[in-house]
């Protein structure tokens, strides 16, 4: 069962993997803006790790010269990950409270209509969201 039995092994773990590939992604589609967390790989230890504790969609893509381990996590799965993993983060901190921040505000306006004020917040916390991972991007140059 996912989210089960999370001990501060599989966090911490969890958290190194996070930290060590950028993770997260941000997508416009019209107005709505998407983020989730993506993690690709030659090797698929780290991903099946993930996958087992915190479910996801899986995939592998093979390539001419290598094969290629997706894993994707979205919507409320994505955000309780980042809730349990947020505290374990060092490099990609700034980026998954930006994201969880972005998913908090999507709920509070879910299946309503946009108001010009809403629809602003959400480009805002869009902005935030790629801000941080400007700065992450950066740090690792």
């Amino acid at each position: 069962m996912l989210f089960v039995d999370l001990t501060e092994e599989v966090l911490v773990r969890a958290g190194r993997i996070i930290d060590a590939g950028s993770g997260f992604f941000t997508k416009r589609q019209g107005y709505r803006y998407r983020v989730g967390i993506r993690l690709v790989r030659e090797v698929p230890d780290d991903l099946e790790f993930l996958r087992a504790h915190f479910g996801g969609y899986y995939r592998v893509k093979e390539m001419p010269d290598t094969v290629l381990y997706w894993l994707n996590i979205q919507s409320r799965r994505a955000k309780r990950f980042i809730d349990v993993i947020l505290p374990h983060l060092q490099v990609q901190r700034e980026v998954a409270q930006a994201v969880k921040d972005y998913f908090e505000l999507i709920q509070e306006n879910n299946h309503r209509k946009l108001t010009d004020e809403v629809v602003q917040a959400r480009i805002e916390a869009f902005k935030k969201i790629m801000k941080a991972k400007e700065v992450v991007k950066k740090s690792k140059l």
